[in-house]
Parts: structure tokens; C-alpha cells; sequence
């Protein structure tokens, strides 16, 4: 008899990946942002405090997004024994865990984004009232997917045991996987364009525009990662589609990932000040400067003025200015 194929074997190497390369660009991302607030020296005294309540949520963040990655290779990763429902409920299991952390750790992503809304634009009562709200919002959504998700079998097992022995009931999750990934959408569409039209007003540099196209451009990006992963999980009732666990997961990975990126960069102003000014000399010895001024043509030499009694002025040589020529001129 031959032996049994593992049935995650072909998607284990990707889902991997994109696991492990959630954790590490996660902790990279927040890792600068709290040495950019390290390094960013106080204009004040005494100084202000440098924690706040949106980088506690940052950092409950990136625990979460570790904890679900960690889940998902724990569920692919244990040694394939043959037996194939055991590894089914295991992997079934690991998807479930992290589906649930996952709408944990975005919304901890918003929260922190949007008290990040509130410290910035205390000036803006309009703009903090909408923060506010969306902070309430995003709160309903967050607990709301929690309990949905606690609730989606009945008893809970039933989710990750497969075959007609299971007894339980499961809840029509294709109806409550679209709803979720839908109200995220626009959830996610509201907390970045909040700010856009205050942003687009301000008189500042091409340098800090480019900086602000930049975060917006990877919110953007975020918001189009979620439409992806529901466009591989979703699928109508009675349809035949195959449900895409891997392209799920790793565009799943992809969505809290630049999410995570989105919510820390724009902290890393002091980083990149102090990373341009260390550069900068570097580069102007690499690539120096050429010299004013066209070949063969005479260095300007100091006039030297003397009064009309033929003395020097103040007994000493007055270096007023560079003359044309090299020419002496006595008044």
C-alpha cells in the first residue's frame, strides 16, 4: 500500500514564507518607529512624555500578528505521521485561531492610528470628533468578529473536525466572512481619507509630500489586500469554487503587514533626518562638487588699498575685496 500523501504539502512552503516574513517586517517596522522616538531629541522643557496610548496599541499589534503567524506554522509544521484527519483538524484548527487574531490585530491597527489622529489634530475639533467616532466604530467591529468568530460553530469543535461524525452546527460563514471583510473595507477606506483633505492643504516641501503620498499610497495598498483575500476565500452559495488557503493566507499576511508599516511610518522623520545627515558627506566625497569657475582663467587675487600719503590704511594690508586682476591700484 503506498504511503499516504500529505495533504499541505504544496502549500506549506508559501504559507511559511509569508509567515515568517509577517514576523520579521512587523518587528522591523515597529522596532524603528520606537528608536526614531528614542533618538528625536524634546522641544520642550521639560520634555513631553514619548508613549502614548497609540503606541500601546502598536505594540499589541505586533504581539498578535506574532502570536498568528506562530499559530499558522504550528499548524503546518508538525511532522506529517500519515494520518490525515488528525493533521486536517490540526491545520483546520491553526486557521481558525488565526483567523480570529487576525481581526484582533487589525483592529488594534486602527485604534492605534486613529489616537494617533487625535494626538496630531487636537487643533482640528472636526477631525478628532470623526477619530473618535471611528475609534468607537472600530471598537463595535473588533469585539463584534470576536464574538462572531467564537460563535461560528456550535459547540466550537465542529469547525475543526472534519466528517459526518462531528455533531454540531456551524454557522453559514461565507455570509459572515463577507460581511467582516466588507465593513473592514470601508472601515479602512474612512480611517484614510479622515485626514486627506487637511494633508493636501498644508504648506509644506516637496519632501514632506512625497512622504505623505507614501504612507498614503501603502494604506491604499492595504485596503487592496483585503479585496484580494476575499476575492481567494470567498465563494457564493452553491458555487464550485475551490476556496485558496494559501493565496488567503499570504495576502492575508500581506494586508496586516502594511498595515502595520502604514500605521508606524510616519514616526521615522527623526530616522531619516539623521540617516541623510551621516550620508551626506559621505556622498559629497564620493561625488564631489566640480569647482566654479572655467579652466585657464586667473585666480582673483586681494586689492590692497593705500592711502594718499602712501601708507597703508590702519598700518596693515586691507583686504576690502577680490579684484578682477592682479593689477595694484594706488590712490
Amino acid at each position: 500500500m503506498p504511503p499516504t500523501r500529505d495533504p499541505f504539502a504544496s502549500m506549506r512552503q508559501s504559507i511559511v514564507a509569508a509567515s515568517v516574513t509577517r514576523i520579521v517586517v512587523s518587528h522591523i517596522a515597529v522596532g524603528l518607529r520606537f528608536y526614531s522616538k528614542a533618538i528625536q531629541r524634546p522641544k520642550s522643557h521639560p520634555p513631553k512624555r514619548r508613549f502614548f496610548v497609540h503606541d500601546a496599541f502598536v505594540l499589541l499589534a505586533a504581539a498578535a500578528t506574532t502570536a498568528t503567524a506562530g499559530i499558522f506554522l504550528w499548524g503546518l509544521l508538525l511532522r506529517f505521521h500519515g494520518d490525515v484527519g488528525k493533521a486536517s483538524k490540526q491545520f483546520l484548527l491553526s486557521v481558525f485561531v488565526a483567523g480570529v487574531l487576525d481581526n484582533v490585530t487589525t483592529t488594534f491597527i486602527r485604534l492605534s492610528i486613529l489616537f494617533f489622529y487625535r494626538t496630531i489634530f487636537t487643533a482640528h475639533l472636526g477631525l478628532s470628533r470623526i477619530a473618535l467616532g471611528l475609534i468607537i466604530l472600530s471598537g463595535i467591529w473588533g469585539i463584534g468578529s470576536l464574538i462572531g468568530g467564537l460563535l461560528a460553530c456550535i459547540p466550537l469543535s465542529k469547525f475543526w473536525y472534519i466528517g459526518n461524525g462531528a455533531r454540531g452546527q456551524c454557522q453559514n460563514t461565507r455570509v459572515t466572512f463577507l460581511s467582516l471583510v466588507t465593513s473592514e473595507m470601508v472601515l479602512d477606506a474612512a480611517i484614510l481619507a479622515t485626514p486627506l483633505a487637511t494633508l493636501v492643504r498644508l504648506n509644506v516641501g516637496w519632501r514632506v509630500r512625497v512622504g505623505l503620498v507614501g504612507i498614503f499610497s501603502l494604506g491604499v495598498f492595504a485596503v487592496l489586500t483585503n479585496a484580494l483575500r476575499l476575492k481567494y476565500i470567498y465563494a457564493p452559495s452553491g458555487s464550485n469554487k475551490a476556496l485558496d488557503i494559501r493565496l488567503y493566507t499570504i495576502w492575508t499576511s500581506a494586508h496586516v503587514t502594511a498595515a502595520i508599516v502604514c500605521a508606524c511610518l510616519p514616526f521615522y522623520k527623526p530616522l531619516i533626518v539623521g540617516l541623510a545627515t551621516t550620508l551626506t558627506p559621505l556622498w559629497a566625497r564620493v561625488f564631489p562638487r566640480p569647482t566654479k569657475g572655467s579652466p585657464g582663467r586667473e585666480t582673483p587675487s586681494p586689492e590692497i588699498s593705500f592711502s594718499r600719503d602712501g601708507s597703508r590704511e590702519q598700518d596693515g594690508i586691507s583686504m576690502t575685496k577680490f579684484a578682477s586682476s592682479t593689477r595694484t591700484d594706488v590712490v
